[in-house]
């Protein structure tokens, strides 16, 4: 459908970020099953060593895991659409001027994703950046004789 360019930079960047966004919000995922069973283990460990309450009985507790939850499902959302988009531009299924909404989109998301995940969100603003400045048209090869 897209008659594109897409740079090995920007694919490579893409597909590097991608695989590091979705290892961190698996990580969420599986903290958040884990966080009663983790919580209790360092509230034993802790009530050993000094007798002072541990978070959970604290009044904060409910408030991070409500924080967590929150966190944790903008990232799967975000992740999802992530995947959907980006694989889309890099496989050139979209038109031009979609593939240029959808690198400026992938800018944003890296620069507001900086104290998340820095590293994926330097590979975002690097391949959105890169893709977004050279997107055009493929070249025509001129045939020989046209000079």
């Amino acid at each position: 459908m897209g008659k594109y360019f897409v740079s090995s930079t920007t694919s490579i960047c893409t597909k590097i970020a991608l695989i590091l966004d979705s290892v961190s919000t698996l990580t969420m995922v599986v903290f958040l099953c884990f966080l009663e069973p983790i919580v209790s283990a360092l509230e034993t460990t802790f009530n050993k060593y000094d007798g002072n309450d541990f978070i959970v009985n604290s009044d904060y507790y409910d408030l991070i895991q409500v924080f967590l939850i929150v966190v944790t499902t903008l990232s799967v959302v975000f992740l999802i659409f992530n995947i959907y988009f980006f694989m889309k531009l890099i496989n050139k299924k979209v038109s031009v001027e979609t593939a240029k909404k959808i690198s400026v989109y992938q800018v944003v998301f890296g620069a507001i994703s900086l104290g998340a995940n820095t590293i994926s969100a330097i590979l975002y603003l690097i391949s959105g950046m890169n893709s977004h400045t050279n997107l055009s048209k493929q070249a025509v090869k001129p045939r020989i004789g046209e000079y």
